[in-house]
């Protein structure tokens, strides 16, 4: 590696240049291996740019020209920056020049060191411990293991950082620059992006393009300088990096696989269809409390558990086999080692449901004898098919907690084991222990006391409509999910029923349809007038089947609708309706950003949620939902503010000549939000068939005018549609109409 010791020297006497001050070339510095390609960016430096108030922005490519200033070897495109290293014999270096178009006296710099492929097989030879970090040779510090991936080496270890600070926003699929300070010695970059490991050599760079698109866990760069003599110390720089990708990200299950039953981690696990949701968590070894989830399978009667990494087994239930038992047998951590190990578990041990549809976590805490407090959790269960409640134990055991197995009927009753019920659904708890039943096959809600006596809250048993009114006067047509929110001057439960969400005041019972309509389905956003006009128009249909809905705060509600497959968000007091993830023309699932509002279509960046189910909080901002097959993390980003996109008017243009459509992008509340940031556009040129004619992508700065030039073909009534995306994940869209003549 002595090659690379001298590159380093190397590089740090050449770099720099008199635009160095004002732009950044990424990466400023480093290796490449002849045939190795890279397409450099530009970014402003931090302070110094000419565009005010925009420190370190990522500048676009189209404004910008790139060039070989001495007539360095290799291939370099001079409009997107891309080179790709030529084959040499010989180690050489090869200046990078960009320079602004609109001022070509503004330029910035990069050094790249070409190593032909034979030096790193002669020192592979010679000095085998210096070989490429790909090897594993050098003692770098494996974030999975704990190890480091040579043994034997002595290392002084410090953190230039430490602690990761607060997460940093990105969009799903979105590239962005992570940038470092640079270190002396080998560079390694290791990134842990849900279960998959990266891990990339970095030496004599600052800079790397990624693009995220999974849950990251552990992002780092260490920096590795060998010993100064035999036997010495190793010396080790980490800078640590803690990053939130914005979207539907993947979790569990596979989007393209048929749906079965398997456990197993991330992609390699299969679902029927996932359906209820519960946030609990496991102990571990070392006694810590880690999240994870209770998942419920109706096609295959069972409920599968899943940690926060995906890792999917199955603690309850035989995989499609229908039935009803409870289990008494071995504790949960004998029946997941069970599963683990693939070893069967006798039938009299093992619950047997039908078709258990959605749950309810309970936590409890209590003082162990140590005087700490620990915490133990149960759930309730709705075994639909059986038409019983049951409690699902954190051992393990099930009970059945009321109704009669494999009876459907209605009767109330003062102990919970002699009522009947009717293909029970959502379950909601109030703070006083009282839990809630949406009786669907009776077409009633019901409420179970602390003391264990059913009653009938509101409907007519065996009645179905749409009427509100108080109690018994009420009629539900399709009850589903059920949420309490614990207002104190006006506590009520939210029912989803048909094709809407209808409100029941507590304790009276008294039901109001507060939106959409329950016999008519729809899909509007909610989003834009008067207070009273959104009022009016959260009467009108605007959902289609949705399935359940989750209170994230006394004003703010999920609704997964199912038959608009997408995900919503409700906010009570301002009356808003808003699409968060999905679109009514994709029906399958596909991970991707969110359209948090964004009304018009949408491209393949962003996620399509088929048949949303259920969601829950998963903590971070982020909410687990049940989607096709899978199991996605629905991410907001941490500082969610709205961008909106205006454009100029356009008068008519003739067909078959090119014509300029110009917008802005910037902060939906007049400019103190987001700040400015770049995003990608994407302006789509519709005619008037609805066919697309071009399509014009590039790059801009919010709050900056941008013009696209496009052109169509067919008379009439065309269109260009604009949409707009940040590199935090954060989207706008408008359409224009425009007349071809």
């Amino acid at each position: 590696m002595l090659h690379r010791v001298l590159a380093w020297a190397v590089l740090a006497v050449l770099a720099g240049s008199p635009g160095a001050a004002q732009f950044v070339v990424c990466p400023a510095h480093a290796c490449m291996l002849a045939g190795e390609t890279h397409t450099f960016r530009v970014r402003e430096a931090t302070g110094q740019g000419t565009v005010p108030g925009l420190p370190g922005a990522l500048l676009p490519p189209g404004d910008w020209s790139w060039r070989i200033p001495d007539g360095g070897a290799g291939l370099l495109d001079e409009a997107t920056g891309a080179f790709t290293a030529p084959a040499l014999d010989q180690p050489a270096t090869v200046r990078i020049q960009a320079r602004y178009r609109p001022c070509p006296e503004v330029a910035g710099e990069a050094l790249l060191l070409i190593l032909p492929h034979e030096v790193f097989h002669l020192m592979d030879k010679v000095f085998p411990e210096w070989i490429d970090p790909y090897s594993s040779a050098l003692p770098f510090l494996d974030p999975v293991t704990k190890r480091r991936s040579a043994d034997g080496r002595r290392i002084a270890a410090r953190k230039i950082e430490s602690s990761p600070g607060p997460a940093t926003s990105h969009g799903y699929g979105m590239p962005f620059t992570l940038t470092w300070t640079p270190m002396a010695g080998n560079q390694l970059l290791t990134l842990v992006q849900g279960n998959e490991t990266l891990r990339l050599e970095a030496s004599g760079q600052a800079a790397q393009d990624l693009t995220l698109t999974g849950n990251v866990r552990h992002c780092t760069v260490e920096g590795l300088l060998p010993p100064a003599e035999p036997g010495g110390l190793w010396r080790s720089e980490v800078q640590t990096f803690a990053h939130q990708v914005v979207g539907v990200v993947p979790l569990a299950g596979n989007a393209v696989a048929e749906p079965g039953h398997a456990d197993g981690l991330g992609v390699s696990a299969r679902f029927r269809e996932p359906f209820g949701l519960a946030r609990i968590f496991l102990k571990d070894g070392a006694g810590e409390y880690l999240p994870a989830f209770l998942v419920t399978d109706p096609q295959s009667h069972v409920v599968r558990a899943v940690s926060a990494e995906g890792d999917v087994l199955t603690p309850f239930g035989r995989p499609g086999e229908a039935g009803h038992r409870d289990a008494t047998g071995p504790g949960v951590l004998k029946r997941l080692a069970a599963s683990l190990c693939r070893k069967a578990v006798r039938a009299s041990q093992v619950a047997l449901f039908n078709r258990p549809t959605f749950l309810l976590p309970r936590i409890l805490y209590a003082q162990q004898d140590d005087g700490t407090w620990g915490r133990t959790w149960s759930c309730y269960l709705a075994d639909s098919g059986n038409h019983v409640l049951r409690l699902l134990h954190q051992d393990g055991t099930t009970a059945t907690l009321a109704g009669s197995p494999g009876r459907a009927g209605h009767r109330d009753a003062p102990r919970m084991s002699r009522a009947l019920f009717n293909n029970p659904q959502g379950l909601a708890v109030d703070g006083d222990g009282t839990l809630y039943v949406a009786d669907q096959g009776n077409r009633v809600i019901r409420r179970i006391t602390r003391e264990g006596r059913v009653e009938t809250l509101a409907g007519s048993p065996g009645q179905a409509g749409s009427a509100d009114g108080a109690g018994s006067a009420a009629r539900f047509t399709r009850l589903m999910g059920l949420a309490y929110n614990d207002l104190r001057e006006d506590p009520a439960l939210f029912a989803v029923d048909g094709h809407a969400i209808r409100r029941i005041s507590l304790p009276g019972g008294e039901v109001t349809t507060v939106v959409g309509r329950v016999d008519t389905p729809g899909h509007v956003q909610v989003q834009g007038g008067t207070l009273e006009d959104r009022r009016q128009a959260l009467r009108q249909p605007c959902l289609d089947n949705p399935c359940g809905i989750l209170r994230c705060d006394p004003d703010l509600f999920g609704i997964a609708d199912s038959g608009n497959n997408v995900v919503r968000s409700w906010v009570l007091s301002k009356a808003l309706l808003r699409t968060v993830a999905g679109d009514p023309l994709l029906k399958e699932t596909r991970w991707g950003l969110l359209r948090f509002g964004l009304e018009v279509p949408l491209d393949e960046r962003y996620a399509g949620c088929s048949a949303p189910r259920t969601l829950v909080e998963s903590g971070g901002g982020s909410y687990l939902v049940t989607t096709g097959c899978c199991l996605g993390d629905l991410v907001l980003p941490r500082d969610l503010k709205n961008m909106k996109v205006t454009m100029e008017p356009q008068g008519p243009v003739r067909a078959a000549e090119p014509c300029a459509i110009r917008f802005l992008s910037a902060d939906a509340d007049g400019g103190h939000g987001i700040g400015s940031r770049t995003f990608q556009y994407t302006m789509d040129f519709m005619e008037a068939d609805g066919t697309r004619a071009e399509r014009v992508t590039g790059e801009g700065i919010t709050g900056t005018p941008v013009t696209g030039q496009g052109t169509f073909h067919q008379p009439g009534g065309g269109s260009v549609i604009v949409r707009c995306v940040t590199e935090q994940g954060i989207s706008a869209g408008a359409r224009h109409p425009v007349l071809v003549e």
